[in-house]
């Protein structure tokens, strides 16, 4: 009894020379094609959010020195107080920014050795 290859089968795409056999070389090449793909899309969704994350620091980092240079919003009495925690907050969030674009930056010549 020989058994046949649904047509409708998610498998069939694996078939790659069209006689309805799936042989084990054919299966492997289509799972790794698969994996392939999911590593894909999960670094995709990875920069994704990165990238999100990146937006976010900058945009906080600009309302929070917005807000510090508006003297209505923060008396000039407080600002000697604020001074460390204000230091402190843009050089990380500069350094995460930094970080990043260096990153990406060091990334793409690899890619395009």
């Amino acid at each position: 009894m020989t058994k046949k290859l649904d047509p409708k089968s998610r498998f069939s795409k694996a078939d790659t020379n069209g006689d309805n056999i799936l042989t084990d070389e054919e299966l492997d090449a289509e799972l790794d094609r698969e994996e392939r793909r999911i590593r894909m899309e999960n670094s995709d969704k990875k920069e994704d959010q990165i990238r999100l994350l990146i937006w976010f620091q900058s945009i906080a980092t600009v309302i929070f020195v917005a807000i510090l240079t508006i003297p209505e919003v923060v008396p000039e009495s407080r600002l000697d107080d604020l001074v460390g925690v204000a230091t402190t907050f843009i050089l990380s969030q500069l350094g995460i920014i930094g970080g990043y674009v260096g990153a990406n930056a060091w990334a793409k010549s690899k890619e395009e050795r």
